[in-house]
Parts: structure tokens; sequence; C-alpha cells
């Protein structure tokens, strides 16, 4: 049987400078290769043209790094049309289906390429949060007009989650085109289940790049609260960010220092590690996408406490954790209590095997297929 082809053009992408860059994308990408041949172009800007073709495991990627005459993103968005346009006429007779994974800028003027391409299949694989907040773009800017139309073409955009779903349709103001989920790669190789072993302590973890939207003061106060009440708890953060440093200050001032540890960035085997011998996990963002880490976390049989809003809304319930519906410190010290006094009455066991059977690369691959063999086969 033919094997579908299909050319990936994505910004993000792991790299020679920055290996976890777009990570997200590899995987995506690497589910689909039982079933279609992938050509993956990474195109970027940076302060020097070149192209670069290296592999990636078994995949070829063409590198390729473009320098605006200005930097601004309207020269930028120019040129990558201009480049976008002279790779597909390259590879046009080698594919079926253009994938823009992360539309901006590069699929800039996607309804021009799909004229002018019409025996190719055109779509968008979005994973961006920054549609959430509309880029902080005005309404009515010129910026936002020119992002927004992007989606006035009819052209299928498969979303990670229902949230980045409706945030793409809020910013576009356009539901005129077919929509699908299918949701991140979690290394379930990686990510599995592992009893918890019995300790004296109860831990609760969380790992981040530390930011505002991770909001961490929500999670340090609700934990002093309980740090109060029991003595036999212990929060670790793991991860860096520009919050580190104030994190670290309050847990001073609360007089914590005893049973909060910070752990630093670590690796992915680490992560799994934490979340393995941790007995919750806890999320207190303001938004979520997707939130792979609450993925990771489930996959590895451990209950989740997060904020109830995004992504997490497509595979958390009260079978795998409390989700908290505002940022009030007290509504969090509820759910970590209750969390503590009902645990035994998760099944870690069936937690973990629900979220293999939902993110491991087979299932996500075949999901993702499915999708776009159906773009395929329309009209």
């Amino acid at each position: 049987m033919k094997k579908l082809k299909v050319l990936h053009i994505a910004p993000w992408f792991p790299n020679e400078e920055n290996s976890v860059e777009g990570i997200f994308v590899w995987e995506h990408i690497k589910s689909l290769s039982p079933y279609v041949e992938n050509k993956v172009v990474h195109l970027r800007f940076g302060d020097k043209q070149k192209k670069i073709d290296f592999k990636l495991e078994d995949t070829v990627i063409n590198q390729i790094t473009i320098k605006p005459i200005i930097d601004k993103w309207i020269f930028k968005e120019k040129k990558a049309a201009k480049v976008v346009d002279q790779i597909i006429a390259e590879h046009k007779n080698e594919c079926d289906i253009i994938n823009f994974h992360i539309a901006y800028p590069n699929a800039i003027k996607i309804g021009r390429l799909k004229e002018k391409y019409s025996k190719l299949k055109f779509v968008i694989t979005e994973h961006w949060t920054a549609y959430h907040y509309n880029f902080n773009l005005a309404d009515d800017s010129s910026g936002k007009k020119r992002m927004a139309n992007m989606f006035h073409h009819n052209i299928p955009v498969i979303t990670v989650s229902s949230a980045l779903k409706e945030d793409i349709q809020k910013f576009s103001n356009s539901v005129d085109y077919p929509t699908h989920i299918v949701p991140n790669v979690i290394r379930t190789d990686i990510f599995e289940y592992k009893p918890k072993e019995e300790s004296e302590n109860f831990t609760f973890t969380s790992i981040n790049n530390w930011n505002p939207m991770k909001n961490p003061t929500v999670l340090i106060r609700a934990f002093h609260q309980i740090a109060l009440k029991n003595q036999h708890v212990r929060l670790i953060l793991g991860g860096d960010g520009i919050l580190i440093p104030k994190m670290k200050k309050l847990v001073e001032e609360l007089g914590l220092s005893a049973k909060v540890e910070f752990i630093g960035r670590i690796s992915k085997k680490e992560v799994a590690a934490q979340l393995q011998e941790c007995n919750v996990y806890v999320q207190s963002s303001n938004y979520e996408t997707f939130s792979v880490i609450c993925a990771e976390a489930i996959a590895t049989g451990t209950p989740v406490i997060t904020t109830k809003i995004g992504g997490v809304l497509d595979f958390i319930d009260d079978s795998k954790g409390i989700l908290v519906s505002d940022m009030e410190i007290d509504n969090w010290v509820k759910a970590m209590e209750k969390l503590m006094h009902d645990f035994s009455i998760f099944n870690c066991s069936e937690i973990s095997q629900k979220a293999h059977e939902m993110f491991n690369i087979e299932a996500v691959g075949k999901r993702y297929f499915e999708v776009l063999k159906a773009i395929k086969n329309e009209g």
C-alpha cells in the first residue's frame, strides 16, 4: 500500500543548539512514521542565513535559517512566505499534504498557497499557548488581523486540546474550518507505573519552567498552611525559571526550608523518577494549553491537583485527582488536604493504564494518521 507523503514545516524543532526546542513537534511527526513518509523542514530566523541537513533517528531534517532585511515581524512574515513558497515548489511532486506545525509566521500566506498548489492538501497542527492571550495584540491591530486570516481559508486545524481549539476560534473569529484533536505524545516507556512506597512523609511535587503563568506563590502558600498542621509533609519543586529566586525567598520567609526542596532542572528520566516517588503532583498554573507534565504524572499513576481550566480538562477528572476552580489559597489547601485524606481511594495502577492508552506514541500516531488520511481523501 502506498504511504501518505507529508511535508512538515515547523519554526520550532530540536537542533544542535537546543535539543529540546519543539520536542513535542518531533514526537508528533515521529508518531506518524509507521504510516507516513515524513519530510521535515525546520524553517527559522537567525543572524545568518544558512542551510543544514541532519538526521534525527531515521528522519532527515532540512534546517533553513533565514535573516529578514529588517527585524520586524511584518518583514519576517514576507521573508518566511517567500521561502515557504520556494520549499513547496521544490517538494510539490513528492508530497500529498503540507503540514504547518505552529502556523505563525510560516503559514502567513497559507490561503494563497492553497490556491497556487491546488493539488496539495494543507493542514495546520497547532500547539501554541499564545492564542489564549491573543498574542498580546489589540483586536483591531493589523498584526492580529494578518494572523487571524490564516484561519479563514477552510483549512483543517489540528490542536493538542479542546481548549486550544476554542482559543484559536476565538482569536480568529472563525469556526468555518474542520477541527481535530490529537494529543501530545507522552514517553510511556519512561513515565511508567511503579507502586508508591510507604513513607512517613506525604510528598507533593511540582516541576515547571517557573514563570508568572505557573503561579507558584499559590502553591507555596497553600503548602505552608498544610505544613502548619502536619509535620510529615514535603514539597519538591523541580525546574528552573525567572521566579526561582522569589520562590526561594518566600520559602525562607515562611520557615519552610526544611520541608521544601528545590532540585533544579532535571532530565526526563529524573522527572519520571520524581513523579513515581511522590504521592501527588500539583500544578497551580493560571492556564495550560495541554500540560505535558500533568499527563506525565498520571502516566506514572500519580494523582494530580490542578487548575480547572485549559487542556487538562481533556484528561483530568475526579478519578485522577482534583480540579481547583480558582486561585484562592484556601481552596488549594482544601484540595491538598482532601487528597491526603482520600489518597487510598485512587487506583494508581488504573490511572497509569488509562493514561498510557491515551498518550502512548502508537495510539497518538494512529489517531494522527487517521486525521491526515481523512484530510487527504476529502473532495
